[in-house]
Order: C-alpha cells, then structure tokens, then sequence
C-alpha cells in the first residue's frame, strides 16, 4: 500500500511542479506519456478530492466506533446501536427512525450515512470533469481519489486513537 501511494503522490507532485509532462522511462526508451500538462486542468478536481478526503475521515470516525468505542454516550456509546429498537429492545422490533432514519439513531450509522453521501458527492461532481479520456488517466485519477480517501481516513482513525 506505501509503494501505491507513494507512487501516486509522485505523480501528482510531479504533474503540478511545472513540468510539462510525466513520462515512464524504461532502459532510456520512453514508455508513455501520462499528464500532459497543457491538457491538465488542476481546478475541476478540487472539490471531488474535498468531498472523498472527508468521506475518508467519516469512514475514520465509523471503524473508530465499531472496533475501539468505550463511551457510554447515548448517540455514540457502546450500545447507542439500540437506539433503533423500540424501548431500546430488539425483539419489540424497529422504531420508524431505526427502520427509515437509521443515520439519526446513532454515531456508527451517521458517520456510514456521511462516508456514503460524501463519497456519492465526489462521484457525481467528478462526473462533469473535462471530456473523454484515455484508460490509464481514469486509473490515474482513481489512484488518486483512492490515496486521498485513505489518508484521511488515517488521519482521522490515528487521531481518535490517542
């Protein structure tokens, strides 16, 4: 996972330092060409890598409260799952919020419902990005959307750790 991300770090760093394009080299033959910066607009994939970095850290806050929550908090405590149920029991069945509103019963279900509606967010404004494009420039931007979902995902979980 480092080498991945390293890589797409490079070529992002690369792309955005005045160089006109990136180009793969290999035994001093070149390979192919990635970003040609002139075609390169940095601008439209602002707020699609704002919008995946905080569905990152909700993502963050949801693993937090599965796997390390020790609060007795009613919205984000160890049992605020029950919130759902009526009278807090789950064999009398769900609440209309629990069965239609689950993201408003509890943090586990808020910070899923935020990480889906952020990450749907990134998707559709990423959609209106530029024209047709070459097959490796979607894998190059997934790359990238996918490194910067993990690392805010990471800050976000080390953070809630400590």
């Amino acid at each position: 996972m480092k080498t991945t991300l390293t890589i797409v770090l490079l070529i992002l760093t690369l792309s955005l330092k005045g160089q006109d394009s990136l180009v793969f080299v290999i035994n001093g033959e070149r390979v192919y060409k990635v970003v040609d910066k002139e075609k390169f607009k940095l601008n439209p994939y602002i707020p699609p890598a704002v919008l995946i970095f905080v569905a990152g850290a909700f993502e963050g806050v949801q693993d937090h409260l599965a796997f390390h929550n020790t609060s007795n908090h009613p919205f984000f405590g160890q049992d605020s799952w029950k919130n759902k149920y009526i009278d807090k029991d789950p064999s009398k069945g769900k609440t209309f919020r629990g069965k239609y509103l689950v993201f408003t019963t509890d943090g586990f279900h808020a910070a899923k419902w935020g990480k889906n509606l952020f990450t749907m967010g990134a998707i559709v404004s990423h959609v209106s990005i530029g024209g047709k494009k070459r097959w490796h420039q979607y894998v190059l931007e997934g790359l990238a959307y996918w490194a910067i979902n993990r690392i805010s995902f990471n800050i976000t979980y080390q953070a809630l750790q400590q």
